[in-house]
């Protein structure tokens, strides 16, 4: 188990390596799997939950500031206000699938009744030719 040292200063000591670290480093010693106890230099009090506590606060704060400002803005105002925006880009979208899928099926109901009228006219076509060989029968 590697011993850190903490001063009042709250600078942090190595003792194994023989200098100070910063919490970047003591993150990575506890991602490579080292055990770490962290003491206080005065009275050797463990502060080892309390570093790590501090750790994951400076994460934290790392990880917030990489939030978009308008994102972090909808956190502050509370979740009522983030489900109610999020519903409205919803619908948005709803409405936005439907604008682009009623021209199509608008095209479609077109290209049905041309069709149906290419129909009729074949079907005119016919009775006019059978007419016309009525009138020439009779000729």
């Amino acid at each position: 188990m590697r011993l850190i040292r903490r001063y009042p200063n709250r600078k942090l000591y190595d003792v194994q390596s023989s200098r100070y670290v910063s919490l970047k480093s003591l993150r990575e010693m506890i991602l490579s799997g080292e055990e770490i106890r962290v003491e206080s230099s005065t009275d050797g009090k463990d502060l080892t939950r309390v570093t790590l506590a501090r750790l994951k606060l400076v994460e934290a704060e790392q990880a917030v500031r990489s939030i978009p400002e308008t994102v972090a803005t909808h956190l502050g105002q509370g979740v009522e206000v983030m489900m109610r925006r999020l519903h409205n880009l919803e619908s948005g979208i709803g409405h936005f699938r439907s604008t682009l899928t009623n021209p199509l099926a608008r095209m479609e109901q077109v290209a049905n009744q041309i069709d149906e009228l290419q129909r009729s006219v074949d079907q005119l076509q016919e009775r006019l030719e059978d007419l016309e060989a009525v009138i020439r029968d009779k000729e």
